[in-house]
């Protein structure tokens, strides 16, 4: 399965174009209604900030965290009870 087939999967869906047409022609029409403070928000969605776009950090830290704890969980449930995370008392 090649790394683009989720990709070419969605653009397929030739159903999702209105909503996406009319999400964008929304966001755009508030992001200019907002005049300077609209401005401001967008670029601050857009991670000019953090000098890196935002997306990949809201998705990433919280898919890893998910990964991470699956993990977890799959070890724990495979006989290795020391990944439960509990305290030991002194």
């Amino acid at each position: 399965m090649s790394l683009d087939s989720p990709v070419r999967l969605v653009e397929r869906q030739q159903w999702l174009e209105p909503f996406e047409s009319a999400a964008q022609n929304a966001i755009a029409t508030a992001s200019h209604q907002g005049g300077p403070l609209g401005r401001h928000i967008q670029n601050a969605l857009h991670g000019t900030w953090l000098g890196h776009p935002l997306h990949p950090v809201l998705t990433d830290v919280p898919l890893g965290a998910w990964t991470v704890t699956l993990v977890a969980d799959i070890l724990e449930a495979s006989g290795r009870k020391h990944m439960r995370g509990e305290r030991i008392s002194a």
